[in-house]
């Protein structure tokens, strides 16, 4: 099918050549004919001058007749589609004809044996070559053509300097000989060039063609991203990302207006024990509804959005927000006190509700969704099913951040932090194909700390750069432990805050760093997040810098429909790691199956390569593979472990392909 598919192709590019040469030859015929016939006419002149013959009015008369009879027909020509329908044919016809005219020109040098003078017989032989030379350089398209007019006339010339047997008339007829030939040659390099210049103008229609095509494709695919960066697929509320450029307006505008704006922050209570009591199935009903319960109690000034999993948040903005907010959320609490039904089944899911106020409670939007967030979290812990306002007392996961970022400074000095490393499978041969490193820190008065709060605290300190430099080394570190053992083309993946792309020398520096310890750059892959792509500028930015100094880019958790399609082709991106929640039992839901087989899609339109996040099942895998994943990380594979660990695991796990394969 391929081949017949290039060999139409390719006849139909050899079919275009021939109109474009038959056209070609079309438009400078008219003008070539009426040249050629008043040449005619005037050597006939002095011809007949010389030597005053009848002979001399024959020939001139030969000459104006198939002249005319060439011009009649090329206009009738002209005026038809047979230069496209017929191009071939079309150039056989202007090749006989030409040919017809130049035999009539070649029985000039048999007038030219009976003149005697020397003058009118050097005459006939530069008119000869002239109009010779003139039909090559008027046919520079098909030779065909000009080597029919002139080589009868040539090549009759010819014979007639060399049969006297002089010396001068015989070097007269060398040069004139050298001169067809060149001629020759002349006419037939002409021709490749006229063909080469018709292919290439024909490639570049093709390819112009084919990259609007990709482009009508990309952009209808742009259309749907956008639509998805600004309402939730799910419920229809408002995005993340229109949720935080909506939350930003109404501040400024507030700020100029001497307003108020309230921000609500809330989840579903017990929505967990739902998706693992009823199913996915369940929980997205349940979602659904109260979305549209949602909806139902805002009015059109108000902006409800869905955060992501069972977050949710609603703005008010105007002269007295706080009253309304407070009314608003009672509503929202009492909405939920009527069972949602699936399936038969009554599904009950409380709400917490958080409010803050700014400019009472923060003065940006960030500081204000902690607060939120501060007064959700209080609620939760008053028995959940409350709205609480925040208020001074409820600073103490705001206390908590603080600690976390006053102790990280510390933390990083005396080597506190570490990571650990989850490794990534290649679907096609269930090979390591490399790690990401993950960020642990334990400490011992506030526990755990979460990944998530040390880069929040790091960007709020600038402590970000050495952040990433701790774990740039940590990465390197194992690169090397890996090479000892044999394993020498494996990568590592590390999170960047957006932060330090701003400055070039973020990348300069990563790249010294990563040199001196003999490993080359392209082995490390910085990840980031994909809201940063919203900010187009630095982005692009940012990402240059990073990839002139060698490095790969990947873009974590996509899909959660912040980005635009078009920010991945202003970037030069390497990967895309699809986010876990479109990976979470992917076997078994559509809509998830849909999304990824676009976002591969996509992705294999731009060569980026996808990776799938989150992988925990055997049937999660299956599907990922079959849908053109290329690679996956999860639980299914191994958990992030440390350095030696990660080494036994690769070690094991080499054994244990050995023991298959034997």
């Amino acid at each position: 099918m391929q081949h017949h598919i290039e060999s139409t192709e390719e006849a139909g590019a050899n079919t275009y050549v021939l109109s474009a040469q038959a056209h070609s030859v079309m438009q400078s015929l008219v003008l070539s004919l009426i040249a050629n016939s008043f040449i005619g006419v005037s050597t006939a002149a002095i011809v007949y001058a010389t030597s005053p013959a009848p002979l001399a009015f024959y020939w001139v008369g030969a000459l104006i007749l198939v002249n005319t009879l060439r011009l009649l027909s090329t206009v009738w020509l002209s005026r038809s589609k047979y230069a496209d329908e017929h191009p071939e044919r079309l150039l056989n016809i202007l090749t006989y004809s030409a040919f017809i005219s130049g035999l009539v020109w070649s029985a000039l040098p048999v007038l030219f044996s009976h003149i005697a003078s020397i003058n009118t017989g050097a005459y006939v032989v530069f008119v000869i070559t002239g109009i010779s030379a003139g039909a090559l350089i008027q046919s520079t398209a098909y030779a065909r053509v000009a080597i029919a007019f002139m080589t009868p006339q040539l090549l009759t010339l010819c014979a007639s300097l060399f049969v006297p047997n002089e010396f001068v008339t015989n070097i007269v007829g060398a040069n004139v000989t050298l001169l067809f030939v060149m001629l020759l040659r002349s006419a037939s390099q002409s021709e490749r060039r006229f063909v080469d210049r018709v292919r290439s103008a024909l490639d570049a229609r093709r390819l112009a063609n084919s990259l609007k095509h990709a482009n009508d494709a990309i952009s209808d695919t742009n259309r749907q991203l956008e639509q998805l960066a600004n309402q939730d697929t799910l419920t229809k509320l408002a995005s993340r990302v229109r949720f935080n450029a909506a939350l930003q307006n109404r501040l400024e505008t507030q700020k100029a207006g001497g307003g108020h704006v309230s921000l609500l922050v809330f989840d579903l209570d017990k929505f967990k024990s739902i998706n693992d009591t009823y199913g996915h199935a369940a929980g997205d009903h349940v979602l659904l509804e109260f979305a549209r319960r949602i909806l139902s109690l805002v009015t059109a000034d108000e902006l409800a959005a869905r955060l992501g999993g069972d977050e949710f948040a609603i703005i008010v903005s105007g002269k007295d927000t706080a009253g309304r907010a407070k009314t608003l959320a009672e509503d929202i609490l009492a909405s939920l006190s009527a069972p949602i039904r699936f399936a038969g089944n009554e599904l009950r899911s409380n709400t917490s509700i958080g409010i803050a106020t700014f400019p009472d409670d923060a003065s940006d939007s960030d500081g204000l969704f902690r607060c939120a967030d501060a007064a959700l979290y209080r609620a939760k812990e008053m028995g959940r099913t409350r709205v609480e306002i925040f208020d001074p007392c409820l600073r103490e996961h705001l206390i908590r951040q603080n600690l976390i970022e006053k102790a990280l400074g510390p933390a990083l000095r005396f080597g506190q932090l570490r990571a650990e490393f989850q490794p990534q499978i290649r679907l096609s041969d269930d090979r390591v194909s490399g790690f990401e490193a993950l960020l642990r820190w334990d400490h011992p008065t506030l526990g755990t700390i979460s990944p998530e709060d040390v880069f929040q605290a790091a960007r709020n300190t600038q402590n970000t750069l050495p952040l990433i430099r701790l774990m740039t080394v940590e990465a390197c570190d194992f690169l090397l432990d890996l090479e000892k053992h044999g394993w020498s083309d494996l990568t590592i993946g590390v999170n960047i805050s957006p932060v330090d792309l701003a400055s070039s020398k973020t990348a300069e520096e990563l790249g010294m760093l990563v040199r001196s310890r003999g490993i080359s750059p392209h082995r490390i892959e910085f990840e980031i997040t994909e809201d940063y792509l919203l900010d187009a500028e630095a982005a692009k930015n940012g990402l240059a810098t990073l990839e002139e100094a060698g490095f790969q880019l990947a873009v974590d958790d996509f899909g959660m429909g912040y980005s635009s399609l078009s920010y991945l082709i202003d970037n030069h991106i390497d990967r895309l790691k699809i986010d876990r929640k479109f990976v979470q039992d992917l076997a078994f839901n559509a809509k998830n199956r849909a999304l990824v087989i676009a976002l591969i899609s996509v992705s294999n339109a731009l060569s980026i390569e996808v990776l799938a996040e989150g992988v925990e099942t055997e049937a999660d895998a299956d599907a990922l593979r079959m849908l053109g994943c290329k690679t996956a990380q999860g639980f299914l594979y191994s958990q992030s472990m440390r350095p030696g660990a990660a080494l036994a695991w690769l070690g094991e796990r080499s054994i244990r392909r050995n023991v298959s394969m034997s």
